[in-house]
């Protein structure tokens, strides 16, 4: 029931009050509801970007058909998903498993090859199409926090 009710809390945001501002802590929070999102094979081959300069917020209302929400909310995230997927990649995400989760490189290997051999088997468009989807994860998954207001 935990879990029904953390969905629970969405809704459409069509107002910001320009003069309330995300906290630090909420906004930490969110970034560390991203940093744990699931992604196949854990990969997380996105980026999320946040936006609280008011002049990058404003080109970007620009070429975003200008949305007032865009320079009234204290700030954006924008996520983007990665084009190309390269070995390195994949070997990043291994050094940081290795290190984070205290196991021995050499025994991440295999999961690298395989993981390598799973991307390799995509076309050009499938991996598009297919990180894509990894960063949508990313971009559903943060909640905001109890008490969190955005109007």
């Amino acid at each position: 029931m935990h879990f029904i009710k953390n969905l629970e809390w969405r809704y459409a945001i069509k107002l910001f009050y320009p003069n309330k501002k995300v906290s630090e802590t909420h906004l930490n929070l969110i970034k560390e509801t991203i940093q744990l999102s699931a992604s196949s094979y854990g990969l997380q081959l996105y980026k999320a970007f946040i936006i609280a300069n008011p002049d990058i917020r404003a080109k970007l209302k620009s070429a975003s058909w200008g949305p007032q929400q865009i320079t009234d909310a204290s700030l954006i995230i924008v996520f983007c998903s990665y084009t190309d997927v390269h070995r390195k990649h994949i070997d990043d995400f291994l050094t940081l498993k290795s290190n984070t989760q205290d196991i021995p490189l050499s025994e991440l290997e295999g999961y690298g090859d395989f993981m390598e051999a799973k991307i390799n088997e995509k076309s050009e468009q499938e991996l598009k199409h297919w990180t894509a989807k990894q960063t949508y994860l990313a971009f559903g998954t943060p909640k905001p926090p109890s008490g969190f207001s955005c109007f």
